[in-house]
């Protein structure tokens, strides 16, 4: 049976990271069907081996060169089988419940094409990540080099 999810992980050398990411999706997605690829590239760290070694049910793509972030994501995204796709960094932890809310929310809005979560830091402080669409005289200014010299400008 085809998964609900398949989660692309791009890893260079952050072992650690990586195996704390890998652990966090096991521990806390209990609703959702789920593949996690993992595509290595070619990591001096001994990652590959212990995705291979720890986490036997990942998808291990291994580079023998580094293919960059983008590259390695479509190797990843040519394997995946699932309804979604959710691009993970090797860095993040999955909280409690977050991919089964994230696709239960897709699953009752069909018309939205695109989701992502919220992101914190470790103590729980909200980590910025996107931000608004920037009007002509933001863009204007970022063209000119002075959008720091007017910081809330909208």
């Amino acid at each position: 049976m085809e998964p609900d999810l398949s989660i692309i992980i791009v890893n260079w050398n952050t072992k650690d990271y990586l195996a704390g990411c890998l652990d966090s999706i096991k521990d806390n997605t209990q609703k959702v069907s789920y593949e996690i690829i993992a595509v290595d590239n070619c990591s001096s760290d001994g990652s590959a081996d212990m995705v291979e070694r720890d986490f036997p049910e990942v998808l291990l793509i291994r580079n023998e060169e580094n293919a960059g972030f983008g590259r390695a994501n479509n190797q990843g995204l040519a394997k995946a089988k699932g309804k979604y796709i959710l691009f993970l960094n090797s860095d993040m932890a999955v909280n409690e419940n977050c991919l089964d809310r994230m696709f239960a929310f897709m699953e009752e809005n069909p018309r939205i094409g695109a989701s992502a979560c919220k992101l914190t830091f470790p103590d729980g402080r909200l980590q910025h990540s996107c931000r608004q669409f920037p009007s002509f005289k933001v863009y204007f200014l970022m063209i000119l080099g002075l959008r720091y010299l007017f910081p809330n400008l909208k």
